[in-house]
């Protein structure tokens, strides 16, 4: 679990925690020009001006989305920052200490706050982990498969973890199986 400490300006306005993934929004208008929000993480830190962007801190590999305004990220290990601007990604992989900044459809990375998860082109082993985050099981499948079949459409997150799967299903050649309360065994068809 990531720790964030929230701070407007120079003051702190206290401790948030985050699960791994969060959609921020920062302060708007005059104010937020001249005294930025930071948002402070484990591994890099975020100066938000008037913003709107989703942080996914589940592990080492960490990234910001951009919606809306301007952020820009420090990674702690190299101490550089960049700005990124609407519609693009910030990665930073801390095992590696890779940086990398490119456009994405932002929709792609905030739908699950609408209730439902979009995917353009994304690998199987990306949809199976975003599943695992918000659902909170654990989905296990041993074919290396899963990073070369691409998935693209919506999943609807409120009819529950079945009803994704059940959906999935009709976009993969996959087929699953509970093996536990919080687990699901995923086999690729070939």
């Amino acid at each position: 679990m990531a720790q964030f400490r929230i701070g407007i300006g120079n003051l702190r306005a206290g401790r948030g925690r985050t699960p791994g993934e969060t959609l921020w929004r920062g302060l708007s208008g005059c104010r937020a020009r001249h005294r930025p929000s930071l948002y402070r993480g484990d591994i890099a830190h975020v100066r938000v001006w008037g913003t709107r962007f989703n942080v996914n801190a589940y592990d080492e590999k960490q990234s910001v989305v951009l919606v809306s305004g301007s952020v820009d990220v420090t990674a702690l290990e190299q101490g550089e920052s960049s700005r990124i601007r609407p519609e693009e990604m910030f990665t930073y992989d801390a095992r590696t200490g890779e940086r990398q900044i490119r456009l994405v459809d932002t929709n792609n990375f905030v739908s699950w706050t609408e209730g439902f998860l979009q995917f353009k082109s994304a690998p199987l082993e990306q949809v199976f982990m975003q599943l695992q985050h918000f659902y909170g099981v654990r989905i296990n499948c041993d074919s290396h498969l899963t990073e070369e079949i691409m998935i693209s459409g919506k999943l609807e997150l409120r009819t529950g973890l079945e009803s994704a799967l059940n959906h999935l299903k009709l976009l993969a050649p996959i087929s699953y199986m509970r093996s536990g309360e919080r687990e699901i065994d995923i086999t690729i068809r070939q």
